[in-house]
């Protein structure tokens, strides 16, 4: 009877922890996603790294959504994405990422966004925003301001995967 408990006790530890695709060291991020942000729209991702603790990502945005217009209505771009990352816990990770802002082709500021992001399972992740820097080309902060990331639908990523 001890041994069962102590088993059940173990199996339900590890339903919360364990994704399909999970070698038990947490899933991989390295690799190429696609998704949507409630902010901006949809985007393409890579994230590289050494292992899974520390990498870089490179992000497009392929799509920008209404949200984006009503927040910033003058802005006719933004520059790739480049950012760094690095893991937190088994299948959660911090980002930083820039990307500069254009109107009608002129560089006219840029941001850095900092977030969180986890696996939901071993082919899909989920971000959220907790700060915002907002400079002028000349490197001089305009703003800057907390987030909420609880605040606002999570951007949802998945990774682009093969045809077997």
């Amino acid at each position: 009877m001890r041994i069962a408990t102590i088993i059940a006790l173990s199996a339900v530890m590890l339903a919360g922890t364990a994704f399909a695709g999970d070698n038990g060291d947490g899933c991989k991020l390295e690799g190429t996603w696609y998704g949507e942000d409630f902010f901006m729209g949809s985007f393409n991702i890579q994230y590289h790294g050494e292992g899974n603790s520390t990498g870089t990502l490179h992000m497009e945005m392929t799509k920008f959504n209404d949200v984006f217009h009503q927040l910033w209505p003058d802005l006719t771009g933004v520059s790739h994405l480049l950012g760094n990352w690095k893991q937190t816990g088994g299948n959660s990770y911090s980002f930083v990422r820039q990307q500069t802002w254009y109107i009608s082709g002129a560089a006219v500021g840029f941001s850095r966004v900092h977030g969180t992001m986890r696996f939901t399972d071993c082919n899909t992740l989920e971000s959220g925003y907790t700060y915002f820097e907002n400079f002028t080309m000349q490197g001089d902060l305009n703003e800057a301001f907390p987030m909420d990331p609880e605040a606002y639908p999570p951007a949802v990523a998945h990774r682009l995967l093969f045809i077997d």
